[in-house]
């Protein structure tokens, strides 16, 4: 179950006031507390800190998810436990196919994952990309004991990359016995399944003076297709795609075409079955009647991904004197998925006018253009006879640790211990064509310099007209990416207490690290070359960086047991890092602890910290992308929607090369853009300010409340100018530019052109320019009492209830406040998130209920339409009995009331919802049962 020290505001939004004022009254009803006072607290070293204090004492917000809530999800995805905290933005998962890479990352405060540093029993962990994010597959979720989640900011004490946080996995390494487990689920549909089994062994060995624990683990989740669920079978955002299966020519703003066979002028033409044209039909046959030259891929696509996962870990340790011990862990994680996308769509393609197999009814169109009659034609054409795009992501993530700790007196402790972690990945891409065969063949094979061996003349006008001979000329069977992240730590600590003092002691902890982590990124020849068609071409990435760092932290109590002070104490931490990249970085943080009574405690803290630029920020060399963008200049855009063009942004059409009235309708709801890197990125500079109350009163048992202020500021963000393509754009025909000069000399402008059919081409390098700030406040309340309190028989059983809540005031970015939206370049950030939590315990039967809801938000902001997207909640069950002691049985269901996904057209992927944050899949029930002997 979640033990979190989070909390929130007051609600705007009267639904979720009403709602979270309902669970309020109920968790403030009948008396109880977290914790029994009279039970000793263990002195432990709280995640945030290297100094050992008790759990409760933590000066930083603090969420604990107990081993409990993973069981009662039903679920063995880490990240599917995560995203329901309210903290914490969705990021990749399952539900990402369009643009995922295999990975399942997490995001807190919404500031970005290579923000979020993820440790694994304290210890960094090897990172699955070359931006520094580690991958949720590689935590194996049955051996989680708790998983620690820290908000505060905590870079001062673990490194740059804690900015927003930590999440801190901690596993069971010290196992004695043999246990097993299964778990199988099914969706409502009888579709979406997932199976897991798991075992793990372990015991003292050497007279009890080690032990030993090995465990490995299991997991597959079927694949899940688009038309399986009727709100993304069509996509809404574009009504599908312009590319369709039968061919056409199109029209360029550049070069527009004259009026044809009684058609208007600036038209675009399909191919017939026979081989002559006709006006373009701009619908999808799904939805005008079987009539129309639009393609609907959403079918083609994953809904969920498919997903194979082995796990092999083990953990030793060895006390080889007293006070001295040996420690080991050896990760092995081979994660694989799949990515599925619609056969190739092949657009911007020249068709010279020479091709020996175009009709004459095409050159007599194309020499109605009156800017340039002999240029060629730009020809797009869906490659049906392909079949689905294909890539396969196979992950091998290994990390083994060594290490030796111990005390040095009754009051000091040591550590020290090296690791190494590798990743290694291979990417395969199956079923695209060769863009240099397809020109070739286009071009009819001309003799002469460049000749393609065995080229053909290939007749793509009309639909069905490939061959298998056409196909097997055109394809790239397969090409494989290679890419390889090598990370080297060592790290050593002392912590203990330097003096007694009147009010405690005091206590402090030293440390150094080094850490070197190398990236090579080698995409394959076709890649490198921009030879796909369908997908995006990439270039090598390959880099390194080391970092020399000094930290430490003092915890000094000042005032204890005086009036109006039963406890008051501040605490410190610096850590100084000397960057091979970037520099020397310093890191500080001070937090305060002020207790008034007993039952009552105010905390805070305030940190600077700096963020260095990963291997990926420093050296991307030039990454094709497709972002969904709305072109300003296009009368009509591509979901059909009519928009007015003003005389300012006529003026900055015109400087990009298009007549006013002449671009009719964009054609692709998705651009072309190039995204790079930057070497001489400096580092990230971040503020951090926290401030909250603990309540634990002393008159009502096993009740505790948290409120916590945060507010972020990150200054020299890295990111993609303007946040990204769309604000971009938007940033260009907002400059209100009207000569060549300055539009070439303007930031945003200067990086956008067009291609030879007229539509946007975009460069989006990382820059150090932008400020983000997020500012909110979280709420917690955890209850429990026993039902005989409430008149019940004895032994009736026990209820505990849990709320966890964030109210976000802001998340801005450059100036502009995203929060209540949702949008292709930030994502969903509604005002409020909430998760409420009902357990019943009466001995071996448990059974529990989870309420998480997301807040409203607007998907348009200033349309003046009817684009907000409701308050969103979702209800989950889970019950299990415990027989004899050794053998457990779980029922699950996910999404009890089988609530879909809102309608989001703006942004996104084409399942016509985020696709990140809402669930996609809907009712599933889980079976698990486990033995321990």
């Amino acid at each position: 179950m979640l033990d979190t020290s989070i909390s929130r505001k007051l609600l705007r939004h009267r639904f979720a006031l009403a709602s979270f004022g309902v669970a309020g009254a109920l968790l403030l009803g009948p008396p109880v507390l977290a914790q029994d006072s009279a039970q000793p607290l263990e002195t432990v070293v709280v995640t945030g800190s290297r100094i050992a204090r008790t759990e409760l004492d933590s000066r930083s917000p603090l969420t604990v998810v107990s081993e409990d809530f993973f069981k009662q999800k039903g679920t063995v995805n880490v990240e599917e436990v995560l995203n329901q905290l309210p903290q914490v933005v969705p990021g990749l998962g399952a539900q990402v196919n369009n643009g995922g890479d295999g990975t399942a990352t997490v995001d807190l405060r919404g500031v970005g994952p290579t923000r979020t540093l993820v440790l694994i029993n304290g210890r960094r962990f090897v990172p699955a990309t070359n931006t520094g994010r580690t991958d949720l597959n590689a935590i194996p979720a049955q051996l989680i004991k708790r998983i620690d989640v820290v908000t505060g900011g905590a870079s001062a004490v673990y490194g740059s990359d804690a900015l927003a946080g930590v999440v801190n996995f901690v596993l069971k390494d010290n196992f004695s016995g043999v246990e097993v487990g299964s778990r199988y689920g099914l969706s409502a549909h009888s579709d979406a399944q997932t199976a897991d089994f798991y075992a793990m062994a372990g015991g003292n060995f050497a007279e009890d003076r080690g032990n030993a624990t090995i465990a490995a683990t299991w997991f597959d989740r079927a694949d899940l297709f688009q038309d399986a669920r009727e709100f993304s079978r069509i996509d809404q955002q574009g009504a599908g795609s312009a590319t369709g299966i039968a061919g056409r020519v199109d029209n360029s703003p550049l070069n527009p075409f004259g009026a044809f066979a009684g058609n208007p002028a600036s038209t675009n033409y399909a191919f017939n079955a026979n081989r002559t044209v006709r006006p373009f039909i701009n619908q999808l046959p799904e939805e005008n009647n079987g009539v129309g030259d639009r393609y609907n891929f959403s079918p083609v696509n994953y809904l969920v991904t498919p997903q194979t996962r082995y796990t092999l870990n083990g953990f030793a340790h060895y006390n080889i004197t007293e006070h001295t011990q040996a420690y080991g862990e050896v990760y092995y994680i081979s994660n694989r998925s799949k990515a599925n996308l619609a056969p190739t769509p092949a657009t911007n393609l020249i068709l010279p006018l020479n091709n020996p197999l175009l009709p004459q009814q095409v050159r007599d169109l194309a020499a109605t253009r009156s800017v340039n009659p002999a240029a060629p034609l730009i020809f797009r054409r869906r490659m049906l006879e392909f079949g689905p795009r294909l890539s396969d992501q196979s992950f091998r993530t290994s990390q083994i640790v060594m290490g030796l700790r111990g005390d040095l007196t009754d009051k000091w402790k040591w550590d020290a211990y090296y690791s190494f972690g590798r990743t290694d990945e291979t990417l395969s891409i199956f079923g695209d064509i060769s863009k240099e065969r397809l020109n070739a063949a286009l071009a009819g094979c001309p003799a002469g310099a460049g000749t393609i061996p065995g080229c053909r003349v290939v007749d793509f006008f009309g639909p069905g007209k490939l061959s298998a001979a056409d196909a097997t000329f055109l394809k790239i069977a397969v090409a494989p990416d290679g890419f390889i992240f090598d990370r080297h730590l060592v790290q050593a600590n002392v912590s203990g207490t330097l003096l007694d003092l009147p009010a405690g002691p005091l206590g402090t902890a030293l440390g150094v690290e080094y850490r070197k982590d190398a990236s090579d990124f080698i995409p394959s020849d076709s890649k490198q070359r921009g030879d796909f068609t369908g997908f995006n071409a990439q270039l090598p990435i390959k880099g390194a960086f080391d970092v020399k760092e000094v930290y430490g932290e003092v915890n000094l109590p000042l005032l204890a047991d005086k009036p109006g002070v039963r406890f008051l104490g501040v605490g410190a931490a610096l850590r100084y890092s000397d960057y091979s990249s970037v520099g020397g970085l310093v890191s500080v943080k001070g937090d305060l602890e002020y207790q008034p009574i007993q039952s009552v405690k105010f905390r805070g803290s305030y940190a600077k910290a700096n963020r260095a630029p990963s291997v990926f920020e420093l050296f991307q060399a030039g990454d094709q992308n497709s972002p969904t963008v709305a072109d300003p200049c296009a009368l009509r855009l591509a979901n059909g929607r009519a928009q007015v063009v003003p005389p300012a942004v006529q003026a900055i059409c015109r400087l990009q090369g298009i007549a006013a009235g002449s671009y009719a309708a964009q054609t692709n709801t998705q651009v072309n853009s190039s995204r790079v890197g930057n070497s001489s990125l400096a580092e990230e500079k971040s503020t951090t300010a926290t401030f909250g109350v603990v309540w634990e009163p002393s008159f009502i048992q096993h009740l505790s409340a948290t409120v916590d202020y945060y507010d972020i500021k990150i200054d020299g963000y890295i990111g993609r100018a303007y946040s990204g393509e769309n604000s971009q754009v938007q940033a260009c025909f907002a400059s209100g530019v009207t000569m060549l000069a300055a539009y070439n000399a303007d930031p945003a402008c200067g990086l956008i052109s067009r291609n030879a059919s007229g539509e946007l081409a975009i460069i989006s390098p990382l820059v150090n320019a932008s400020t983000l700030t997020t500012k909110g406040i979280d709420f917690a309340v955890n209850y429990g009492f026993d039902l005989e309190r409430v008149g019940l028989p004895e032994n009736a059983g026990k209820i505990t209830l849990r709320l966890d809540a964030t109210h976000l005031d802001n998340w801005t970015f450059d100036g502009n406040d995203f929060s209540g939206q949702t949008s292709t370049d930030n994502g969903t950030l509604p005002h409020w998130r909430g998760n409420l939590r009902a357990v019943y315990d009466r001995g071996p039967f448990q059974t529990s209920l989870n309420w998480n809801y997301l807040g409203t938000v607007d998907e348009r902001p200033g349309d003046g339409g009817d684009t907000i997207v409701p308050g969103w909640s979702y209800i989950d069950f889970s019950t299990k009995y415990v027989f004899a002691d050794k053998y457990t049985v779980s029922l699950g269901v996910t999404n009890v009331f089988d609530k879909g996904a809102p309608l989001i057209i703006t942004g996104f992927t084409n399942t016509n919802t985020d696709n990140t944050t809402y669930d996609l899949i809907g009712r599933r029930y889980s079976l698990s049962l486990a033995a321990k002997f």
